[in-house]
């Protein structure tokens, strides 16, 4: 699968570089990735060097993961990252302490969205989310794009020590984009 820059309202979806990976260990060592996160804990560099050498380029050449750096230009810094895999429809997201709460990450998953219920693009279904229980934030990111709340389960997403732990999870397919249903955890 061919890289794609997917350009939207106030965020460029680009390819990750090695220029990035000092903000990417910067920004993975904030301590709320250690509580909600399946990042590697403490992140160091050749974590932040094999995301995206390895994990994200090798993503797009295998096609089973289309994985992007979130800009405010396409030349631009890094603020966070996005991906969904292929054919799951997983989607996993991230965003640095300094650019929380401005609306990024949810115009950075439109872009996603778009992509991957497109036919020129993914062709998926649906699309599935999950987020360690407690993750408020990602909960009501989730909430305002669309995905309804499908419940808690064991997480698809193993953490750092190898085990599955109790998530809350959603799913949403084209058609329920933009809706807002009932979670419990959020007002």
């Amino acid at each position: 699968m061919e890289p794609v820059t997917l350009v939207g309202d106030g965020v460029v979806l680009t390819t990750l570089r090695d220029a990035d990976i000092d903000l990417i260990v910067e920004y993975c060592s904030d301590p709320i990735f250690e509580r909600f996160l399946t990042t590697p804990w403490p992140y160091e560099r050749s974590h932040a060097e094999f995301f995206v050498r390895d994990y994200a380029a090798g993503g797009w050449e295998r096609g089973d993961e289309a994985t992007w750096a979130i800009r405010g230009e396409a030349d631009g810094e890094l603020w966070g990252a996005i991906g969904v895999r292929v054919p799951s429809g997983s989607v996993g997201y991230w965003l640095g302490a300094p650019h929380r709460g401005r609306g990024i990450t949810r115009a950075a998953f439109e872009l996603v969205a778009d992509f991957a219920f497109s036919p020129e693009g993914l062709g998926l279904e649906r699309l599935t989310w999950e987020c360690a229980i407690g993750n408020i934030a990602s909960a009501a990111l989730a909430r305002s794009v669309g995905f309804r709340y499908d419940g808690e389960a064991l997480g698809e997403v193993a953490n750092r020590d190898g085990d599955r732990e109790p998530a809350w999870t959603g799913s949403m397919t084209a058609a329920d984009r933009g809706t807002r249903s009932v979670w419990p955890m959020l007002p």
